[in-house]
């Protein structure tokens, strides 16, 4: 049984260009995520967090921000994250910040590889982002022709 944490205080951005940017081969009706809905999930491997893609696809992450667990995520420290996606290819990573700033992993995507994290579907990958300033961050995960995205609030 897991415990459920809510985020508040990330906004959506309102520049609708950065999305764009960020993954120009959205479906129709896709949401983009807010900090304020995303959900923690403390699992026994840690605080879990589930994306946003389309049809029947996932995107899970598994975060390792050290105390305090669960975020919000510390400004300028590398954060390992787990990642599972369904779909098929390699794995490609982004991040956007409030003002519409790109960044990419310090390291990986790294896999696919195993682990005794297998309570969803999809292979798995290790990455690490150090998240420059505050506020709402979104992790933009491209596999294949699929594209999914989770909110993490940073301060």
């Amino acid at each position: 049984m897991g415990v459920s944490l809510a985020l508040s205080g990330c906004a959506d951005r309102p520049d609708s260009t950065v999305a764009a940017r960020a993954s120009p081969a959205l479906t129709p009706g896709y949401t983009r995520p807010s900090c304020a809905n995303t959900r923690f999930v403390l699992s026994q491997a840690g605080p879990e967090v589930q994306g946003i893609a389309p049809g029947q696809n996932q995107l899970w992450g598994l975060v390792f921000s050290g105390p305090p667990d669960p975020p919000p995520l510390p400004v300028g420290v590398s954060v390992k994250i787990v990642w599972r996606m369904t779909g098929t290819g390699a794995l490609s990573l982004s991040a956007y910040g409030p003002s519409g700033r790109r960044i990419l992993p310090d390291f990986g995507p790294d896999g696919p590889r195993g682990s005794t994290w297998n309570t969803h579907p999809g292979e798995e990958w290790g990455s690490s982002f150090t998240f420059p300033s505050s506020g709402c961050w979104e992790v933009v995960a491209v596999r294949g022709g699929v594209v999914a995205r989770v909110g993490l609030a940073v301060a």
